[in-house]
């Protein structure tokens, strides 16, 4: 998860395609896969990049998820960082489009599954 100094959080709302879990649905924990002989905090920085042209700083562990249930089903690990590079806006290459939110308008939004637990995780719930 994401968020800029005003404590907004980077959201990003997921293509309408039959080929993506969860199509339209927005999720503030972008993801992606490691690749061989790559650290997950690289993966991390890497995919943040590709995604968005963002770069990222005090990136830190916070959780491991698995989820048993499908079609979710999965280990997702939890990081959360500071985005600090946004002077000239930022790019969407992946997804319908991405926009920061805070928190409260977080909740209006049709959350990712995996997204929810995370934000109920950071929020002092236990997913």
């Amino acid at each position: 998860m994401l968020s800029r100094e005003d404590g907004r959080i980077l959201c990003q709302k997921r293509d309408r395609h039959k080929k993506i879990l969860y199509p339209g649905y927005w999720t503030c924990t972008p993801g992606g896969h490691v690749e061989s002989g790559e650290e997950l905090r690289q993966a991390i920085r890497r995919e943040i990049f590709e995604e968005f042209e963002l770069k990222i700083s005090g990136l830190r562990f916070c959780a491991t998820f698995i989820e048993t249930k499908e079609p979710a089903r999965g280990i997702y690990y939890f990081f959360k960082g500071r985005v600090y590079a946004l002077k000239n806006g930022f790019e969407c290459h992946e997804g319908e489009k991405a926009e920061f939110f805070d928190k409260k308008s977080l909740n209006r939004l049709r959350l990712h599954p995996i997204s929810r637990k995370f934000l109920d995780y950071s929020s002092g719930k236990t997913p």
